[in-house]
């Protein structure tokens, strides 16, 4: 019975927030006297508008080496297609059969060692997990475990 009013508190003070809120994602600005007495900031509009213009960089840049490959292939003539043959009969089903065994073998490494952190976290209480919900961690107020 106490676990339920807290959780219903926690979800009062959860909705009061979000109600502090404009609806529209893209004027969304805080009103002040919230909850947590945060003051009214209009600028997080430009800098969320100067993170993305960022990113949208970041990733052209992460985008030229595959761009790069793609337009090699425009260059096809005969001479590409007889080293491509030459490697293909050489060494290519020796460099595809360790990848492949490459793959597999970091994806069942991958998938021990997440199913084994996921058990650990779910199983187990570890001490601090209140000190990461602080205001200081979320962008919007995180309910105390």
């Amino acid at each position: 019975m106490r676990h339920a009013h807290a959780y219903n508190s926690h979800l009062k003070q959860y909705r009061k927030f979000m109600s502090s809120h404009s609806s529209n994602p893209f004027t969304q600005t805080l009103k002040p006297q919230t909850a947590y007495g945060v003051a009214h900031a209009p600028l997080l509009h430009v800098g969320r508008w100067i993170m993305w213009a960022l990113l949208a960089i970041f990733a052209l840049v992460l985008l030229l080496p595959v761009t790069a490959l793609l337009l090699s292939w425009l260059q096809w003539n005969n001479e590409s297609a007889q080293i491509l043959k030459e490697i293909s009969q050489s060494v290519l089903p020796d460099y595809a059969w360790t990848t492949l065994i490459l793959c597999v073998s970091v994806a069942i490494g991958v998938a021990m060692i997440g199913v084994g952190a996921a058990l650990a976290v779910t199983l187990f209480d570890f001490r601090g997990p209140k000190f990461l919900n602080g205001p200081c961690f979320c962008r919007w107020p995180c309910l105390p475990m």
